[in-house]
C-alpha cells in the first residue's frame, strides 16, 4: 500500500509509473503521468488531479476513485480506467482543461459528474 498525505497546508504529488501489491491513496492534489497497477486493491486521489501525460490506472479487483476534479495539462492527454470494482469520478472530469479522451472498464459501477474531452474525441464508459 501506498499512502501519500501532505504534512500541512495543501500539498501536490507528483508520481511517474508506479505499481503496488496493495492500494494505492493519494491524499492531496496529484499530477499524474503513466501507469498506475495496484494488483486488486483500491486506488484514489482526494484532491485535484492533473494529467501530464496518458495515464492509464489499473486497479484490479479494487474500486477507482477520484474525489476532486481530473484535468489535462494541455487538452492532449488521455485517461483510461480499468477497475475490477467500481469507477467514481466526484467532480467534473475535464472542466477546465478537457482530456484527449477517456476509457472507463469497471465491472461494477461508474459515476461522474461530467466529462469533457477535446474536440470529437471519445469517451468510453463501459460496465461488465
Amino acid at each position: 500500500m501506498i499512502w501519500l498525505r501532505p504534512t500541512g497546508g495543501q500539498a501536490t504529488v507528483s508520481a511517474g509509473s508506479v505499481t503496488t501489491t496493495g492500494s494505492q491513496t493519494y491524499r492531496q492534489n496529484a499530477l499524474l503521468d503513466g501507469t498506475y497497477t495496484t494488483s486488486g486493491g483500491d486506488f484514489s486521489v482526494a484532491g485535484v488531479t492533473t494529467l501530464l501525460g496518458d495515464t492509464v490506472v489499473h486497479a484490479g479487483t479494487g474500486n477507482v476513485t477520484f474525489s476532486g476534479t481530473v484535468d489535462s495539462i494541455s487538452g492532449n492527454q488521455d485517461l483510461t480506467v480499468n477497475a475490477g470494482g467500481t469507477a467514481t469520478f466526484v467532480r467534473e472530469v475535464g472542466s477546465q482543461r478537457a482530456l484527449g479522451s477517456v476509457t472507463v472498464d469497471a465491472a461494477g459501477s461508474t459515476s461522474t459528474a461530467s466529462v469533457q474531452t477535446a474536440g470529437a474525441r471519445p469517451i468510453t464508459m463501459r460496465c461488465r
